[in-house]
């Protein structure tokens, strides 16, 4: 998704960056601690894609404490009412009367302080790694053992001391502190705030003690905690006995080598379920969509006939097509691998078309590509698409030739009455794929010719766009429906 404008609010003479995107039913406010930048983070498919995912169910208000980021420098830490304050300033600014607030670490405690304050503001509360209790020496009734504790507050030392290092992976399980997952948090943490900064953040963070709100928190909340992080669990335990509607989920160890924006999945599921209901959460990663594949033809005898150099900037010339014919189509490329490339778009006809530019200008570049478009319901996983009809698709592009755009019956009965034409190929078994399909092939000399792809939908496809966004059941039941036509009476 295309990343939203920086707002800014004056918060005491000092500008507070915040972003505010997305649409449908729920309302969020995910506010961030020391380490965040509204621009970074949308330089990272998979943190996009979390944000994609809140985004495409409500509205999401994104900025993080005042003085980091974005926002003007400031001489001071916020307290905890001032960061309180700038929650409901926020979510003031965005028109926002009720939302799931979402908050990380030390953010966890102005979030609760908003939760307990303003009950009618808060529809749910996700707290994510928290520190309710100091872990500086001044609490005296600490609900962690003094070991714990004081692994706790020499991981904060550790942090603050060597900031810049990525060493807040450290405050993750082992399985996150890999490398690169190191480099990216280290830029993060340059980008948030300078080392005397860090020193003055963390510390007011260790001595951060928030227990006595968690009995008048009455909005659902849920208290997540990484598998072998730095948070106890007994911790936590206490924490949520202490709230009348508070759950406690353990988050499991993402696999090795998992990137953040792949561990941080979970904790957007959370948010989702809290605004919509598991149910309706889970739906949000079912949905109708349009497959595209390109393939160049014969790559490995051209790769033979012409030499690396020559093969390469070929290719070159065909990934660069396809990424601007799809963007220009308002879709996203997912894919470059091996030689050909995998996109999804809303709807298939505008598919056709961008598949048949594709197809055209690689002719007129000497180079052989196929395209391959389906439709059907899909599952989407951060940034990728799998399920059954991505295959589908794939197989589909695999049996045209040379310049040829080939479709399913699916995709034919989606688009009858758009002026696209098409060639009856035949009935053909796809491998792997079960039962007969019948494909077409697109006829580019029968149909209108090429219009640009943002102007190619009539009322009728941005009426069909809406309901595949909005009302994607209604969607997939026709989809449902054409696959039944397309294989029923017809498999062995």
């Amino acid at each position: 998704m295309t990343p939203p404008d920086t707002k800014y609010i004056d918060r005491e003479g000092a500008g507070l960056a915040f972003q505010v995107f997305g649409t449908g039913p729920g309302e969020f406010v995910y506010y961030g601690s020391e380490i965040m930048h509204l621009d970074l983070l949308w330089a990272d498919p998979h943190t996009e894609a979390n944000l994609g995912a809140v985004a495409r169910n409500g509205r999401i208000a994104l900025f993080q404490r005042r003085g980091l980021g974005l926002s003007d420098r400031i001489d001071y830490v916020p307290t905890l009412e001032q960061q309180a304050d700038d929650i409901i300033a926020v979510m003031d600014a965005a028109g926002m009367q009720r939302a799931v607030i979402g908050a990380p670490g030390s953010a966890c405690g102005p979030a609760a302080l908003v939760a307990a304050r303003y009950p009618e503001r808060v529809a749910g509360v996700c707290l994510w790694m928290p520190f309710p209790q100091a872990v500086d020496g001044s609490c005296d009734d600490p609900w962690a053992s003094e070991a714990e504790i004081a692994s706790m507050a020499e991981v904060i030392r550790h942090v603050a001391d060597n900031w810049g290092r990525g060493r807040t992976m450290d405050m993750w399980n082992a399985e996150m502190r890999s490398a690169n997952n190191r480099r990216l948090m280290a830029m993060l943490e340059r980008s948030s705030m300078s080392p005397t900064e860090a020193r003055a953040h963390w510390g007011w963070s260790a001595g951060l003690d928030f227990t006595h709100l968690l009995p008048a928190i009455q909005a659902p909340t849920r208290v997540l905690i990484q598998d072998g992080g730095v948070s106890p669990l007994s911790w936590s335990e206490r924490m949520v006995a202490e709230m009348p509607n508070a759950t406690l989920h353990v988050m499991p160890a993402p696999a090795p080598g998992s990137s953040i924006g792949e561990a941080y999945y979970p904790v957007v599921m959370h948010l989702l379920e809290l605004a919509l209901g598991p149910k309706r959460a889970a739906e949000d990663n079912r949905f109708f969509g349009t497959v595209l594949f390109t393939d160049l033809v014969s790559s490995t005898k051209l790769l033979a006939e012409i030499g690396d150099s020559e093969y390469q900037r070929l290719r070159s010339i065909h990934e660069h097509a396809v990424k601007a014919a799809v963007s220009d189509a308002d879709g996203q490329v997912l894919d470059f691998s091996g030689d050909g490339s995998l996109s999804l778009l809303d709807m298939p006809g505008v598919a056709v078309h961008c598949a048949e530019r594709i197809a055209r200008e690689a002719s007129a570049a000497g180079i052989g590509v196929r395209c391959g478009v389906h439709a059907g319901e899909l599952q989407r996983e951060l940034g990728r698409v799998t399920g059954l009809n991505v295959h589908v698709g794939a197989r589909v592009m695999g049996a045209a030739g040379a310049g040829e755009v080939y479709v399913s019956r699916t995709v034919r009965d989606l688009v009858i009455g758009s002026g696209l034409e098409f060639d009856r190929v035949g009935e053909k078994r796809l491998k792997g794929v079960p039962g007969v399909w019948e494909l077409y092939r697109f006829d580019e000399v029968r149909s209108p010719q090429s219009i640009p792809l943002t102007d190619s939908q009539t009322p009728m496809d941005k009426v069909a766009v809406h309901a595949a966004r909005r009302a994607p059941r209604l969607m997939r039941a026709m989809a449902r429906f054409a696959n039944a036509t397309d294989r029923g009476a017809r498999v062995s």
